[in-house]
């Protein structure tokens, strides 16, 4: 199993912050989970040379994701559990790790919807659209994240 320095290690990339390794790993192994194993280190270095030819310095990319992360502020997510054949959406928290790979999971599911021909051009586009604080996700997350508040009585953790 690969960990997150041997991926940045094998792009010949150096990064200093964990939230950028974090979003790096996230979609290396979403790549994988598609079924694009072989492809997937070549698929992130092309991911990689593309931001530094739009964000040219390094530190300015950790910003990059930094600002992207800032966009997904949520901390919680619902998990379906059938109890006596009824359907029940209980709320979990996630760790930081895992908050990177459900947003990760949340930007690819509606990469779909967009209009560019690969998935690389698509990504970079609609990362940029959320750097930006536009963007189709970033409606579909504020009805996720309003669907989410409304199903607990008690929101006092949630970011306002």
């Amino acid at each position: 199993m690969e960990d997150q320095n041997m991926v940045c290690q094998k792009l010949d990339y150096s990064v200093n912050s964990s939230l950028t390794k974090n979003w790096l790993y996230a979609f290396f192994k979403l790549y994988i989970q598609k079924g694009y194993k072989v492809k997937a280190y070549a698929w992130l270095k092309l991911f990689v040379l593309k931001l530094n030819k739009i964000i040219p310095n390094a530190s300015n990319i950790e910003n990059f994701f930094q600002i992207i992360d800032k966009r997904f502020p949520l901390q919680i997510t619902l998990r379906k559990r059938v109890v006596a054949g009824k359907v029940i959406k209980i709320p979990v928290f996630l760790t930081e790790n895992k908050k990177v790979w459900f947003n990760v999971r949340f930007i690819f599911n509606s990469l779909k919807e967009k209009s560019e021909l690969t998935l690389l051009d698509r990504l970079i586009s609609e990362l940029l659209q959320i750097y930006k604080n536009k963007g189709i996700i970033l409606k579909k997350y504020l009805d996720f994240q309003k669907d989410i508040k409304l199903l607990l009585p008690n929101n006092r953790f949630l970011d306002k």
